[in-house]
């Protein structure tokens, strides 16, 4: 359960920095997808599931 927990935890830091990043247009939306292992799509949905 903790492991979870800290996993999710990682997962929303992950993506709160790829967030700014691509709000600063430093980085396109393929290249946060990438970073997380995910598709374009995926990505779009974690960032509904977690908004920053």
């Amino acid at each position: 359960m903790m492991e979870d927990s800290k996993t999710e935890g990682i997962e929303k830091g992950k993506l709160e920095v790829l967030s700014n990043l691509l709000k600063k247009e430093t980085i396109s939306i393929q290249d946060a997808a990438d970073c997380m292992a995910v598709s374009v799509a995926e990505f779009k949905k974690l960032v509904t599931k977690y908004p920053i």
